[in-house]
């Protein structure tokens, strides 16, 4: 592929989204967790090639490629887990050695900030022209609030700081099985970066992720074109995230909370999805295996399930998200989270402010009306309007 470098374009706004493949894993051995480490040490290896120049870090240790394998199983103790992140530029006049990364990693952490990634350079426009008309009763924001969700055809326009590529994995044992292993990976590339190849990465990334639900099977795992936002990089659980409604299941199975409901539910739904067979216990087995006008729906033999959009990942948008949602609704995590009105409706809202306001990044997050309320001075979301 013929890709162009965001370090030809730091400071001016260009597309701040990236093509992603993100999974939640559990109950793992640590043969297998250490098995999943490689193939995606691999998978990413040959996603690069010769175009990349890439920083990897276990802990908080630079390594190189040829140790990396045994500096993680060394780590991977029982009781212990591990870290690893994987950042890589295309190679350009900018960032050409190791030298030159060194010298742009700290540019776009310690530099000069040109703006937020987390506010599109036209969200304060249109949110100062959206509550043009304050003060508004609260059922008048309810609807407001809901209409900027339904907006289509937009994109995170903004100055990108990061790296062209990032990949993490942790992996971590179990509190009450030290030899059992759960964790998370993602893997994202900038969207500038693929310029016209888009659909073809995501057919790529795709296919691991088919990869990884077959040879795995415990595990989650999305294909989403969207921008990178908060420490989880999941746009849904910026927004149902933040305050989780537990069941008790985790107890029953001798799990914390952290350990069993990243994988007991799953933290969004996007382009393409793959449920592991925990999470698809939660859905009603008969209305599989169908195929509808937006989406497709089906089983595999490990007893995982498959539901993506039928867009292409350039088409995918608002009204395929929503139709995706209803089909996985009952297995999406069940938080909520809170905003106050009083930081939201007021004259003095500049860009600098914008961070936390609703879908500021238009991030493709599927929100039914039921699921927006005003009340007590807040904005509140809760999942599945309960």
């Amino acid at each position: 592929m013929d890709l162009l470098s965001t370090a030809m374009h730091i400071g001016p706004t260009i597309d701040c989204r990236c093509l992603s493949i993100m999974a939640e894993f559990y109950e793992l051995s640590r043969e297998e967790a250490l098995q999943l480490a490689q193939d995606v040490i691999v998978w990413s290896e040959k996603f690069y090639g010769k175009d990349f120049i890439a920083k990897r870090t276990v802990g908080r240790q630079i390594i190189s490629l040829k140790g990396l394998l045994a500096k993680l199983d060394n780590e991977l103790q029982p009781g212990c887990g591990l870290s690893y992140i994987e950042e890589a530029m295309v190679k350009s006049p900018v960032v050409y050695n190791g030298m030159t990364f060194r010298k742009y990693l700290h540019q776009i952490r310690w530099g000069v900030s040109c703006g937020s990634m987390h506010v599109s350079a036209d969200y304060c426009d249109y949110w100062n022209r959206l509550f043009s008309d304050l003060p508004l009763d609260d059922d008048a924001i309810r609807q407001r609030i809901y209409r900027i969700f339904q907006e289509k055809n937009k994109q995170n326009i903004a100055s990108y700081h990061l790296t062209d590529t990032q990949a993490g994995l942790i992996i971590n044992p179990y509190r009450n099985f030290p030899n059992c292993y759960y964790g998370c990976y993602d893997f994202s590339i900038s969207a500038y970066c693929l310029q016209g190849h888009i659909e073809d990465a995501a057919d790529r990334l795709k296919s691991f992720a088919e990869f990884l639900s077959s040879k795995y099977q415990k595990i989650n795992v999305r294909v989403m074109l969207q921008p990178i936002v908060g420490p989880d990089r999941n746009p849904y659980m910026t927004i149902f995230g933040r305050y989780g409604m537990v069941d008790g299941s985790h107890e029953e199975a001798n799990c914390t909370e952290q350990e069993w409901y990243p994988t007991y539910y799953v933290p969004g739904v996007e382009w393409f999805n793959i449920l592991s067979p925990k999470a698809s216990a939660h859905l009603d087995l008969n209305s599989c295996n169908e195929t509808t006008d937006m989406a497709t729906i089906q089983t595999t033999s490990n007893g995982a399930t498959v539901i993506a959009s039928r867009n292409t990942i350039t088409q995918y948008d608002v009204p395929d998200a929503i139709a995706l949602k209803q089909l996985t609704l009952p297995a999406l995590y069940p938080g909520r989270s809170y905003l106050k009105l009083k930081g939201l409706m007021n004259n003095q809202i500049t860009c600098q402010t914008l961070g936390v306001f609703p879908r500021s990044n238009w991030a493709i997050i599927p929100v039914l009306e039921e699921e927006i309320d005003v009340f007590s001075g807040y904005l509140v979301f809760t999942a599945n309007g309960e």
